[in-house]
């Protein structure tokens, strides 16, 4: 639910921003095809690891962000990229997690927690990403959604 929430909010703030360097971008089809499969899998919720090599797919856009001259953008890739690494390398790296009083079980929550962000900050930049037909067509279509729920009410 929290999860939810978040990802609501991250859709409505990215929707209202443009993404200037969208057009100019080499690695855009890429991050969106590896952001969609993690975000999808994400929400499907088949969370097995397999689906981690797509987030390669994700590497050279989000780097390409971290050197954006927005602060906002620049700070969110950043984020995302931290968590990547950690989940890409989290089964190696919490090996020695295993044999401490309850490392099992902070391994588990640091990557949920990894895995959480992830979606929450890619689900943000694709939003963010989306051609800006895209965003048009469905803030339209929210307005008419709105305006017949408003004649609904009024009847």
């Amino acid at each position: 639910a929290i999860a939810a929430l978040i990802a609501l909010i991250a859709i409505f703030h990215a929707g209202h921003r443009v993404c200037p360097d969208t057009a100019q971008s080499t690695h855009m089809d890429a991050f969106r095809v590896g952001s969609s499969i993690y975000i999808g899998t994400f929400l499907i919720g088949l969370n097995f690891d397999y689906r981690l090599v797509f987030l390669l797919f994700t590497v050279p856009q989000l780097w390409s962000w971290m050197q954006s001259s927005e602060h906002w953008i620049r700070s969110i890739a950043g984020l995302t990229m931290t968590y990547v690494v950690l989940s890409l390398w989290s089964i190696f790296a919490g090996q020695p997690l295993m044999y401490v009083l309850f490392g099992a079980i902070g391994y588990g929550v640091i990557d949920f927690c990894a895995k959480g962000a992830i979606f929450v900050g890619l689900l943000y930049l694709l939003v963010y990403s989306c051609p800006e037909w895209i965003k048009v067509a469905v803030f339209r279509m929210k307005r008419s959604l709105e305006g017949a729920c408003a004649d609904g009410a009024a009847l």
